[in-house]
């Protein structure tokens, strides 16, 4: 598993950067939009 990771980052060059790109969109879209549309369309989809 060690040589794998270690391949990836030679390949990429800055691991943190692809990382952080995944992590930010999915992190600040989720909260402001999930809130507002389950509770508008129905309340099974709020509950789910």
């Amino acid at each position: 598993m060690t040589q794998s990771v270690n391949e990836v980052r030679s390949q990429i060059g800055e691991p943190s950067d692809w990382r952080r790109t995944e992590v930010n969109p999915p992190l600040a879209p989720p909260p402001p939009n999930p809130p507002l549309t389950p509770p508008r369309r129905g309340g099974e989809v709020g509950d789910a």
